[in-house]
């Protein structure tokens, strides 16, 4: 009887470790972390290359509006540009499409400027050779072309206006109506006619190292105005002998 119960003790305690090392493994550990999904490398951006301008050396007239220089290139998109040293004044970089545009407003001696086209990938650059020269005037007109003034009473002064070049000195030909003073340096004309005149044509010239611009100025100078006369009572009827009138009238 007591082998029996050895038999079952042996047994049971086989069992209990058998199932204890099975189950023990896959009960403790933890579960395998699920696999992660690689990610793919970003795409390379193609750096830009060959930039270049519709016109690589340029001289430029003060006052003028430029023809706007166009840049091109190739391989990748371009993202913005730059240039260095800064333009002249009066022209502008697009720092988007590289575009350069603008009026010139101060001559500028013969410099080089390098323009950058950058994007993700990397640049490109190219040089430009700018210089920018006063220029002759043009279109030269006066606030008033065509102006009649009165004698002996004082003119509103006529001014001139010029696109291209700043003049240097102005002339006039022939000499204005006695009274009117022409200035050389600012081309302003002023004064007090002094007679009258009728309508005649004077030329006006601004100048500079570059060039002129003429325009013609028509002058009439009118008399001075007769003022009134009038007597009160306007009509007067006199009667013969000392002393004696009578009147009728306004």
């Amino acid at each position: 009887m007591r082998t029996l119960q050895w038999t079952c003790v042996v047994i049971a305690v086989t069992l209990t470790l058998s199932l204890s090392g099975c189950n023990g493994g896959r009960g403790s550990a933890s579960p395998a972390p699920a696999p992660t999904p690689s990610t793919p490398p970003a795409p390379t951006v193609q750096a830009p290359v060959g930039l270049t301008y519709s016109t690589l050396t340029a001289t430029y007239g003060v006052g003028s509006a430029i023809t706007a220089n166009t840049p091109t290139s190739s391989g990748g998109a371009v993202a913005s540009y730059s240039v260095v040293p800064t333009l002249p004044w009066g022209l502008i970089l697009n720092s988007t499409s590289g575009v350069i545009s603008g009026i010139p407003t101060v001559a500028a001696a013969q410099t080089n400027y390098t323009v950058t086209a950058y994007n993700a990938g990397g640049s490109t650059s190219v040089a430009l050779s700018i210089t920018v020269t006063n220029g002759k005037p043009t279109g030269l007109t006066y606030s008033d072309n065509t102006p009649v003034y009165t004698v002996n009473t004082p003119i509103m002064v006529d001014v001139p206006t010029s696109t291209g070049g700043e003049p240097t000195q102005y002339s006039v030909s022939p000499t204005l109506p006695t009274g009117l003073t022409f200035n050389t340096t600012n081309g302003m004309i002023s004064g007090t006619p002094a007679a009258a005149a009728p309508a005649a044509n004077y030329t006006v010239t601004a100048s500079n190292a570059f060039g002129n611009a003429p325009t013609t100025l028509t002058i009439t100078i009118d008399a001075e105005a007769t003022p009134n006369l009038a007597y009160s009572p306007s009509t007067v009827v006199y009667t013969v002998g000392p002393g004696h009138y009578s009147s009728q009238g306004e």
